[in-house]
């Protein structure tokens, strides 16, 4: 993708839908992955608090703050190419994602977890844009804000556009009471009023 001032951002476009230059086998895994009923994925767009909300379910299922330091990453089910490395994890997972539902077909029929996090657009903007511009050997990317910002309210990032990704999982949860979904933000977590209703999704 090219900012109006001429700097790229380098993406991959699978099937339509813009990623990182993730591993291609990773993002075929996406329509296979084998969900359990005990798992518990965090789902966000980019930079709303995935990683610190991993972290908090992880520690709320050992019941205990005192954890092994684990990569997120690799508990990231469109960025690990390894269906052996998910399959030998031990239950409950704790997954997190960035995927839509739609790219998630194993879901569909599981009784899993599902945390989605929210966060003012506008921090997350400003948030991601420090992040392409720190990862340059997945973004190259070295635009000002203001081209910047063009891509990113236009939907020309990875993942697409921050306020689609919202309504998305919004209709998901419209259009399917059954599933297990907790909604909170960001910005509850700063509050710690999110942590107790985080709690009652503990497996």
């Amino acid at each position: 993708m090219t900012d109006p001032g001429g700097s790229s951002l380098t993406l991959l476009q699978f099937k339509g839908f813009n990623f990182p230059t993730f591993d291609p086998v990773a993002l075929e895994n996406l329509e296979t992955f084998e969900f359990r009923d005990d798992d518990v994925l965090i789902s966000a767009f980019p930079k709303a608090g995935t990683h610190w909300l991993w972290e908090i379910a992880r520690m709320l299922v050992a019941g205990n703050a005192e954890l092994p330091v684990l990569e997120k990453d690799d508990f990231m089910i469109e960025f690990n190419p390894s269906k052996e490395y998910f399959n030998s994890m031990p239950s409950p997972r704790i997954l997190n994602t960035h995927v839509l539902y739609r790219h998630l077909p194993g879901l569909h029929n599981r009784k899993c977890k599902i945390i989605y996090v929210t966060r003012d657009p506008r921090d997350v903007a400003v948030s991601f844009y420090n992040h392409h511009r720190k990862l340059t050997s997945y973004y190259h990317y070295d635009g000002t804000w203001d081209n910047y910002f063009e891509l990113f309210i236009n939907g020309n990032v990875d993942y697409g556009c921050c306020l689609d990704h919202m309504r998305d999982w919004e209709d998901v949860i419209a259009a399917h009471p059954e599933l297990n979904i907790l909604v909170t933000s960001y910005e509850d977590l700063q509050e710690g009023a999110a942590i107790r209703d985080i709690t009652f999704q503990n497996p």
